[in-house]
């Protein structure tokens, strides 16, 4: 960013719905100045449309696996003099397909949008992010990372290669005080599609909320900068961590 750079901003990626919107909206009231990222307009124009009036939130439409894309809308925050003090890595998408049946264009997809695009942008702005007060950066990755399920061999693929490029990426950033933080939630009732042809809230009753994402993001970017939580496996009480966890009732004490 410009040396006049308004600092304090937090930019949240994969935001047009979901766990992303939810994290936006979460860090907005709580007094973050947002910049949110989409492929798609988001599902809350009418939200968004009032905090851009306001000046405290940006949303810039870009596929985080287009490189150029990147650029583009990076180059436009600089001209507008805005700074990044943190980075939500959140976009993804992912189809549960059997690995004989990938097609390489869906191979290429899943790793650009989960792992390419982190990889632009940290390579973009963690330069930037050593200037900043305490920064931080949080990834939301998955328990497929840990526990690889059959049918997501490309967004296994994806998420852990992530996990290992966020990994590398603190050993060479920690000396400068960038802190990371890795989500690894299970199922979420979200619009992600997954092994549904159409995701959409509703589908994966008893899961995990994007508002328990969003709470979780908001908690770790509350505490102090002394303080880093390097992972956070998350898990409704109704709903398995990997793909072989104990299972909670969701209304009771005892394993159902």
């Amino acid at each position: 960013m410009s040396e006049h750079a308004e600092p304090g901003w937090t930019l949240v990626t994969g935001a047009s719905r979901g766990i992303g919107l939810a994290t936006a909206q979460r860090l907005f009231a709580a007094g973050h100045r947002v910049v949110i990222w989409s492929r798609s307009t988001p599902v809350r124009q009418d939200w968004l449309t009032d905090a851009e009036r306001d000046g405290v939130l940006i949303h810039q439409q870009v596929d985080v696996s287009n490189e150029s894309n990147v650029d583009s809308a990076l180059l436009d925050l600089r001209r507008r003099g805005f700074g990044l003090n943190n980075l939500i890595l959140n976009a993804g998408s992912g189809r549960w397909t059997a690995l004989h049946a990938v097609s390489t264009a869906e191979w290429r997809e899943t790793l650009g949008v989960n792992l390419d695009g982190a990889f632009f942008l940290l390579k973009r702005l963690l330069p930037t992010l050593c200037q900043a007060d305490a920064p931080l950066v949080v990834a939301v990755l998955s328990d497929s990372v840990l526990y690889p399920f059959a049918e997501r061999a490309a967004y296994s693929a994806a998420k852990a290669g992530l996990r290992a490029l966020l990994e590398t990426t603190r050993l060479e950033f920690r000396p400068h005080g960038v802190r990371f933080s890795l989500l690894y939630p299970s199922r979420v009732d979200t619009h992600f599609a997954g092994s549904h042809a159409t995701g959409r809230p509703g589908l994966r009753p008893g899961s995990l909320k994007a508002d328990d994402i969003a709470e979780t993001i908001a908690f770790i970017m509350a505490l102090p900068p002394r303080v880093e939580i390097r992972e956070v496996h998350m898990a409704s009480r109704s709903s398995s961590f990997g793909p072989f966890g104990e299972k909670l009732d969701e209304h009771s004490d005892r394993k159902a």
